[in-house]
């Protein structure tokens, strides 16, 4: 019998899931495929651990950010299945959750957990950082943090920042939409929507 190849990453002890076209166990050929980092936590942790670390967490007097040991989704918010597990848990949201038990439930549906701290995407979970805003607040909060996922920050934006001055002189001087939208590879209505105002207002 064969003996079964280790993952190739170092440091892994797992049976590669793919070992003749990849050398990877399930998770690290999962993490490669996404483009996440090779290093980071396990999906998967010990019910026991994840529940201590909670209890702990609840229990926090600390003012600076805490950060979330465990997996995160690929926008860096912490993220666990823990429903049936922890007390008065719900869905994925560790945020939400921790809102939830910290502040209450939210006023209605529709209000977000917001990080004062403003780093909701680095995965700080201190539960001295999280209220419930409207989400039209909770944006605010992210432009005001500069982490807001607009313009170029924005995913598959080809345009920068930088553009857009030189897209409204060239506007103004009666050049068309579509032949703006040719010179910088985008469509015709992502034009139409800077000259309009819809986007891309906060650039001066």
């Amino acid at each position: 019998m064969a003996t079964p190849r280790i993952c190739a990453h170092p440091g892994c002890s797992k049976i590669a899931k793919y070992p003749n076209k990849y050398g990877f166990c399930g998770m690290h050929k999962s993490r490669l495929d996404r483009g996440q980092a090779m290093d980071g936590p396990p999906r998967r942790v010990p019910n026991g651990l994840m529940n201590k670390y909670l209890d702990e967490l609840l229990a926090t007097k600390a003012d600076e950010c805490i950060i979330w040991p465990f997996w995160r989704r690929g926008d860096g918010y912490a993220a666990a299945s823990l429903e049936g597990y922890y007390p008065n848990y719900v869905g994925h949201s560790v945020c939400r959750n921790i809102c939830t038990w910290v502040n209450g439930p939210p006023p209605s549906p529709e209000f977000q957990a917001a990080h004062d701290c403003g780093k909701g995407r680095s995965g700080c979970v201190n539960p001295r950082h999280l209220l419930w805003k409207t989400p039209k607040d909770n944006t605010g909060d992210k432009v005001r943090h500069g982490t807001a996922q607009r313009g170029s920050k924005a995913n598959g934006s080809v345009l920068k920042e930088e553009d857009i001055p030189v897209i409204r002189g060239l506007l103004a001087s009666g050049m068309t939409g579509y032949r703006i939208a040719g010179l910088y590879g985008v469509d015709h209505s992502t034009i139409s929507m800077i000259k309009r105002g819809r986007t891309w207002w906060y650039v001066p």
